[in-house]
């Protein structure tokens, strides 16, 4: 189980039950997350009581995701490798052009060094593996005070800076 962080704040368990299987769905109150696969396969699902994620691979289509986004509370992108920037692409792409304002988590190949970035693209929270340290990566999200591009949390400095 990924360390993980939401909100800049250290959480000791995970959340969300990790969905593997279909045919031992729980409690229909409880967190699931799900893969995309699950979600066109089981419907239903989406009529569920409790929060509902859906994890989301690099090499993903984030408009497929469309018909469902009102109804998920989190979604995980998965990142195959660090070096691999797709995901930064997905989620820019989920909170400007299909307005998503749910939880987006990056989950996968995250190293400390570029949560800060991960942040700037929207991301809200983070899993990282047993054997990174937390505490580098919570301090990475206080890399910068003024930032000087535009993010999807910031205007640019310019539009900020009063003359």
């Amino acid at each position: 189980m990924p360390q993980l962080i939401k909100h800049g704040i250290p959480v000791t368990a995970e959340d969300y039950i990790i969905l593997e299987d279909l045919s031992a769905l729980p409690d229909a109150t409880l967190p699931l997350l799900v893969t995309l696969e699950h979600l066109r396969q089981q419907p239903e699902l989406l009529s569920r009581a409790g929060p509902l994620g859906v994890r989301l691979p690099a090499d993903a289509d984030v408009s497929t995701l469309q018909p469902f986004l009102v109804r998920l509370d989190m979604i995980a992108l998965v990142f195959s490798s660090f070096s691999d920037g797709r995901g930064f692409s997905q989620a820019s792409l989920l909170r400007q052009k299909y307005n998503y304002s749910g939880e987006l988590r990056a989950l996968g190949d995250i190293i400390p060094d570029i949560v800060y970035f991960l942040h700037q693209c929207g991301f809200d929270s983070y899993g990282l593996n047993d054997d990174q340290s937390i505490e580098d990566a919570v301090s990475a999200l206080q890399s910068f005070t003024q930032p000087y591009q535009e993010s999807r949390r910031h205007p640019p400095l310019f539009r900020r800076v009063q003359r």
